[in-house]
């Protein structure tokens, strides 16, 4: 048994986690809960 098989299958249930084409990401929820500010890109790019 991992990780995965235990906890993801909850976190996905309360909404905490989403499965993406890029993996698994922490939904607003998430950041909510845990009390850290939330952005929708992690990289901003300065051009």
């Amino acid at each position: 048994m991992t990780l995965e098989d235990v906890y993801e299958p909850y976190l996905l249930q309360i909404g905490f986690i989403n499965r993406t084409s890029r993996g698994r990401v922490a939904t607003q929820k998430a950041y909510q809960h845990l009390k850290i500010n939330y952005n929708e890109t992690l990289f901003e790019f300065n051009e």
